[in-house]
């Protein structure tokens, strides 16, 4: 009661029936008003000194982001961050890449938060999908939305996801100072986002697969169906993944003055019509290189189909399609490793 009181006074003036009760509420709020008022000028000062120190670190801040670093690079003390995982003294190069690099994505691609998501997405979609008192439009709806957001990650998520050659090519000096062969390079700096887009993947599959219980108004999809279409979705995303990232990173290589390289951001009708004519460029490479992969995996599918069924006739399809994939990624990351061998910095700047 005496907790929400000054909140009461402030309220009875409207509640006054005429203007006698009027004239008596509006006393105590003029009280309010006046103790208000002595309590804004005596922090004015403070006030002032507040605004001054914040507008001092936000500008240091943008400085910072524009000087290709991050906000949190600014004078001050700085929040430790708790890195994806250990990193040990010795090991394979390209997982030294891969951890710097999530650390360069941030806090929020970490293995715990996809665990997290992962154990949201069962709470949530499993009973969901497996109640029959939600509305029968609405759980295939959702798996179907979800599998469409799979499969545009595919196109979209090498456009987004940059902790790769196209944010570090700006230190291309220091990457050759490495005892380290090119495809190393190359092999770690493609790693990060490959696995960032393949977190979000599986946890699109696995919300798909179970939101997605039965055809929209129609009948229901067996449990075991759904579980086999989306093991071979989350077999071959992985390597679709890697294959895709593959074609910005060579652009990069071939082409740098055209990809925009580091983290400043640029913008203008040129560098539009640059993006749209990479963006088209890129699918029909992507599209391109799935043929091999598409095809073994209809001639595999129906041969297991006929030898095995067909609930274990799509994964085992899915693993040779993406067998296939391997090769050409690696086939692919050799040939830029040689590239970036050979990439001069210094000289496609003057150029």
């Amino acid at each position: 009661f005496y907790v929400l009181y000054p909140f009461r006074l402030v309220v009875r003036p409207y509640l006054a029936p005429d203007a006698h009760a009027f004239l008596l509420t509006f006393g105590p709020v003029l009280a309010l008003m006046l103790l208000h008022y002595a309590w804004v000028v005596r922090s004015d000062v403070a006030f002032e000194e507040a605004s001054v120190e914040l507008s001092r670190k936000l500008a240091e801040k943008i400085a910072a982001v524009r000087a290709g670093g991050h906000w949190h690079s600014s004078a001050g003390k700085q929040k430790k961050q708790r890195p994806p995982f250990g990193l040990r003294p010795a090991g394979i190069p390209a997982v030294a890449f891969l951890w710097k690099n999530l650390i360069s994505a941030g806090q929020a691609f970490t293995l715990r938060t996809w665990l997290f998501l992962a154990f949201f997405v069962l709470c949530i979609g499993g009973p969901m999908g497996a109640s029959q008192r939600a509305p029968g439009w609405l759980p295939p709806t959702i798996g179907i939305v979800t599998a469409i957001l799979a499969g545009y990650s595919l196109l979209l998520g090498p456009a987004i996801l940059r902790q790769d050659l196209r944010q570090d090519l700006v230190n291309a000096d220091v990457l050759k100072m490495y005892p380290l062969r090119g495809w190393q390079v190359v092999l770690g700096e493609l790693l990060a986002p490959a696995a960032i887009l393949t977190g979000a993947q599986w946890c699109l599959l696995l919300l798909a697969v179970t939101m997605f219980s039965r055809i929209p108004d129609g009948d229901a999809i067996p449990l075991a169906n759904r579980v086999s279409f989306g093991a071979g979705a989350a077999v071959v995303a992985p390597m679709l993944n890697l294959v895709s990232l593959v074609i910005p990173n060579a652009s990069v290589l071939l082409f740098p003055s055209w990809v925009q390289i580091g983290r400043e951001r640029v913008g203008g009708i040129e560098v539009l019509g640059q993006r749209l004519i990479f963006m088209l460029g890129s699918v029909l490479v992507f599209a391109f290189a799935l043929v091999p992969s598409a095809a073994l995996f209809g001639l595999a599918f129906f041969l297991a189909k006929v030898l095995v069924g067909m609930i274990a006739a799509v994964p085992l399809a899915a693993v040779a399609a993406a067998i296939v994939l391997a090769a050409e990624a690696a086939l692919a990351i050799w040939w830029m490793g040689r590239l970036f061998e050979r990439f001069d910095l210094s000289a496609e700047s003057a150029s």
